[in-house]
């Protein structure tokens, strides 16, 4: 399912933790009158040794992974030992509209540098205080067709590859040396330090932050498989 509607999103997501007994929480409110609630999940096991971030819907032109983080929701089977801080939809004004900015014409991933968005502000003020071992942040690239993604920490490039090994099941992975000027080892762009939440993370001590990409120009399913299978992936290989 492609979500432009964020009340139907968020009914969706309820009924899924409902079932399945995971937390859900309302963290707070964004939008100019303050009406798309702003909505946290956790899944937390019995005993947990890590804890995993996933961020999605940064920017609402991007719609498979908002998708897929239902979708992961839906089919996630608790096995392993980490618990699971999910922001389903970090940008809900601009997913109601299919822009790549929020109401207010700002992008989330390019305007930390002068002061935060609620959004994101929303977003660091749940996350901090707790001992977060990895960032995933899901996003897609309207240029392209394959998947990549840019790593923090080369000590983790293990990691990294596996989370791209995983969605090249679904979807080619850049073979390229260099993309848009920037090298590439493997499908994976490192220590890009721009805006974006996930490189803010890596400055805040995060050890693992992983910001992918899956290309547009696939199909939609292909991609929705794609970050299902990072984010099961991600869960999996957390040690």
């Amino acid at each position: 399912m492609h979500y432009n509607n964020h009340t139907k999103l968020i009914r969706n997501i309820k009924e899924v933790c409902q079932q399945r007994n995971f937390k859900y929480s309302e963290v707070g409110r964004v939008g100019k009158n303050k009406q798309y609630p702003y909505i946290q999940v956790q899944i937390e096991p019995p005993e947990f040794s890590k804890t995993l971030l996933v961020i999605s819907g940064v920017h609402g032109d991007e719609p498979a992974p908002v998708t897929a983080v239902v979708e992961f929701l839906r089919e996630y089977e608790v096995d392993y030992p980490v618990k699971l801080i999910i922001f389903p939809c970090l940008n809900p004004t601009a997913m109601r509209i299919g822009t790549r900015k929020n109401w207010e014409g700002k992008d989330l991933n390019r305007s930390r540098h002068w002061y935060f968005q609620p959004e994101q502000a929303l977003c660091l003020l749940h996350s901090y205080g707790q001992k977060i071992d990895a960032v995933i942040s899901l996003h897609e690239d309207w240029m392209s067709r394959h998947a990549y993604g840019f790593g923090f920490n080369r000590k983790y490039k293990k990691y990294f590859q596996e989370l791209l090994k995983s969605a090249g099941e679904y979807l080619p992975v850049v073979s390229k040396d260099s993309l848009e000027g920037m090298p590439v080892e493997d499908g994976v762009i490192y220590d890009k330090f721009d805006t974006s939440l996930e490189a803010r993370f890596a400055e805040a001590g995060v050890p693992r932050c992983f910001c992918s990409e899956t290309g547009m120009r696939a199909d939609f399913n292909s991609r929705v498989r794609a970050n299902v299978a990072i984010i099961q992936k991600a869960t999996e290989t957390l040690k």
